[in-house]
């Protein structure tokens, strides 16, 4: 497999490791909260932006051997959900990291050491968030003093 500059390892050879290389960056379109996607969830938004990505670097669906991606807000494997719906086999492994506030850096950089430790040659990484769509959490009060007061808070200040 061709690679872009940089010396290529083998899996297992004495050598630390191997360069890796973002090949092709998306995003999706801007927009409000409560706004045109707000009814659309995570994996609805962030599936066609993979699949262009993957077009972008004329890299095939089944060239893919992991997919890692940040979210904060979905509750569910993201990353499983989205590469299934960007056409990925489902034999592609899949891994959500959830640190809020730096999800998809973490995901990018969590890629990276896959690549440079031989484990994997292309992933797929990144963030995937829908404010509209995160979910609210209800603060218990902390005394018997403030019942029944309880506070909704918006899932992405938690």
């Amino acid at each position: 497999m061709p690679t872009l500059g940089g010396p290529r390892f083998e899996r297992g050879s004495s050598d630390m490791g191997q360069a890796a290389y973002i090949i092709a960056a998306r995003r999706t379109a801007l927009g409000r909260v409560g706004g045109l996607h707000s009814r659309r969830r995570v994996e609805e938004l962030t599936a066609p932006v993979i699949a262009a990505a993957l077009k972008d670097a004329r890299i095939a669906p089944d060239m893919v051997e992991e997919v890692v991606l940040g979210n904060s807000t979905a509750g569910d494997n993201v990353g499983r959900l989205v590469g299934l719906a960007a056409g990925l086999p489902d034999t592609v492994p899949a891994m959500t990291i959830d640190r809020s506030g730096s999800s998809g850096l973490d995901a990018i950089l969590c890629a990276a050491r896959l690549v440079a430790g031989g484990e994997r040659d292309i992933v797929v990484a990144g963030g995937a968030e829908s404010f509209s769509t995160a979910p609210w959490r209800i603060v218990k009060p902390r005394t018997v003093h403030q019942l029944p007061r309880f506070l909704p808070q918006d899932d992405l200040n938690c």
